[in-house]
């Protein structure tokens, strides 16, 4: 180590003092800045911490009221704006999806990927997102394409037959208006499987703002918040075709209708909510409640005959309970977990009555660079009390009992290019009635397994490429 040594030295121009004369000075100085510091005012003894808590208090009190102030100025400059019709585009791009499973809603309150804004009233009118969402497939089945149609590919968006199918074409507009409401509506077009063009309104409701801090409420057209799968639109499927599981308890189309639902928060220390809805009970789309006519052509339960519901109190209706939670246990995972009911009357008479039940699990665990390891699976068990026609001379009642499920898992350890596993399975109890009174030749409820491999290409932010293969094992597939 190095240090510098520095010396003082005098200089001719200041002569010597003769001793005396230096200490004397040396003490006058001393005792002179003893006297100014004596005399100097003692400072103030430090706040209490109450005494500085109240200054602090004070002082936020003061920038909020600054606040509250400017946000009023600007609040009438933008009422004035408004009242001359000067509402204007914010950008031309839509949102990411952030709501709904997939869909981005009119829940988000940033403006910065609002399509539209405008100050109407007190409220600002927000138009969120327009989305636009082509799904289609081309396959080739083994069987015959009527038996894949209608058994094995019964969902009403799933690959069909062997060719090319157009599974879905779905328009969608969210919105707000803040600080009230958002709305969402899902406009869906496809072919059948005769080539004949359907045009269906998926879903088309309000959603409050968070009431009290803790309750929101949706009311409309949507898809019931029964377990994962059932509430996602077909562009956000992870596999190529719906689940066994969900296509038999739910249909070809999964179940949504008309309704009311609420949603409260917990208050626990991760994200958890108590979701409660009614919802009306007939229509292609509850095939395990009211259900239609034309659905029960096409594929009734246990062989029942349907019968017209009416609406005459509120056991009529369709109604829902559900727990969601999702935590964080680790940095980069998050894991979800709920469990689902739902119970109201069937189309086998005022008599009948169904109650489903239903739980799920689902993983994500981010592994950086844009790859991510995808978990879930999904267990539902069908009760299905049909009314007993027997005295009028129709079918005897019965219980007919319906469970499955499946387990599925998606990789993507390159940014890119993922890859997939899907294990279904179906299964139930109780015989039905007419030519389904034996379970095991009744297509939805036999016995059924499925193993689905799956690898995805994504080429670009916006668009994928699935290659799929379904393996089916059934009593049923011809020999």
């Amino acid at each position: 180590m190095y240090c510098n040594d520095i010396t003082l030295k005098r200089f001719p121009m200041f002569p010597r003092l003769p001793d005396i004369s230096s200490k004397f000075l040396l003490a006058s100085a001393v005792v002179a800045t003893a006297a100014w510091i004596a005399a100097a005012p003692v400072p103030a003894a430090a706040q209490s911490d109450k005494e500085r808590l109240r200054l602090l208090e004070k002082t936020v009190e003061e920038l909020l009221k600054r606040d509250e102030e400017r946000e009023k100025v600007v609040r009438e400059l933008k009422s004035k704006l408004a009242s001359r019709g000067t509402g204007k585009i914010k950008s031309a791009g839509a949102s990411g999806r952030t709501g709904h499973e997939g869909h981005g809603q009119g829940g988000g309150h940033g403006k910065r990927d609002d399509v539209w804004s405008g100050e109407i009233g007190d409220g600002t009118l927000r138009f969120v997102r327009l989305g636009l969402d082509a799904t289609a497939a081309a396959g080739y089945s083994s069987e015959r394409n009527a038996f894949s149609r209608e058994v094995l590919q019964a969902g009403g968006h799933d690959p069909k037959q062997t060719g090319f199918t157009l599974q879905s074409l779905d328009l969608s507009f969210s919105g707000a208006y803040d600080p009230y409401f958002s709305a969402f509506v899902a406009l869906t077009y496809f072919l059948d499987q005769e080539g004949e063009s359907k045009f269906e309104l998926e879903e088309a409701y309000f959603q409050s703002r968070e009431i009290a801090g803790f309750l929101t409420v949706k009311a409309g057209q949507y898809f019931t918040g029964f377990g994962h799968f059932n509430t996602l639109h077909v562009h956000d499927w992870t596999f190529v075709d719906q689940p066994l599981i969900a296509n038999r308890m739910f249909g070809p189309d999964g179940i949504r209708g008309q309704g009311v639902e609420g949603t409260v928060r917990l208050p626990l220390p991760w994200h958890s909510a108590v979701i409660l809805g009614m919802q009306n009970p007939f229509g292609e789309t509850m095939a395990s409640f009211g259900a239609s006519d034309e659905l029960f052509e096409e594929r009734s339960i246990g062989g029942y005959a349907h019968k017209d519901l009416e609406i005459d109190s509120f056991r009529d209706f369709v109604y829902l309970a559900r727990l969601r939670n999702s935590v964080a246990p680790w940095t980069d995972g998050t894991l979800r977990f709920g469990i689902s009911s739902l119970f109201g009357p069937n189309a086998t008479g005022s008599d009948g009555r169904t109650i489903i039940l239903g739980g799920d699990v689902g993983y994500r665990h981010n592994l950086g660079g844009g790859r991510h390891v995808d978990l879930a699976s999904e267990f539902m068990w069908r009760y299905y009390k049909a009314e007993d026609r027997s005295a009028s001379g129709g079918a005897p009642g019965n219980t007919l009992v319906d469970y499955g499920f499946y387990v599925q898992g998606l990789a993507y350890l390159h940014p890119k290019f993922g890859a997939g596993l899907r294990y279904g399975y179906v299964s139930g109890m109780g015989q039905g009635v007419g030519d389904l009174a034996n379970r095991q030749i009744d297509p939805f409820r036999a016995d059924r397994h499925r193993i689905s491999p799956l690898a995805v290409w994504k080429f670009s932010e916006l668009a994928n490429l699935k290659v799929q293969y379904n393996w089916d094992q059934m009593n049923l597939i011809p020999e």
